[in-house]
């Protein structure tokens, strides 16, 4: 059990994003370079609600939630 779990956060700890020094993900950089891409050529920027496991959930919950619902699914 105790392999389990050490391995279970090794995992957590890889799946954490990854932050620059401005704190920002990988994906919150490109979608302000987006937004001021955009905003510079006059389009709107339709920026769609985020929806993130990383912050709510652990990895192990994440992959029991993802099994259960491919067991409802059948």
């Amino acid at each position: 059990m105790k392999a389990i779990v050490r391995r279970l956060r090794r995992l957590e700890d890889q799946a954490r994003p990854i932050v620059n020094k401005h704190g920002q993900t990988i994906a919150e950089v490109v979608r302000e370079r987006r937004r001021r891409r955009l905003a510079a050529a006059g389009l709107p920027f339709d920026d769609r609600p985020r929806q993130s496991f990383a912050s709510a959930l652990s990895l192990s919950e994440a992959i029991r939630m993802g099994r259960l619902r491919f067991r409802e699914s059948r």
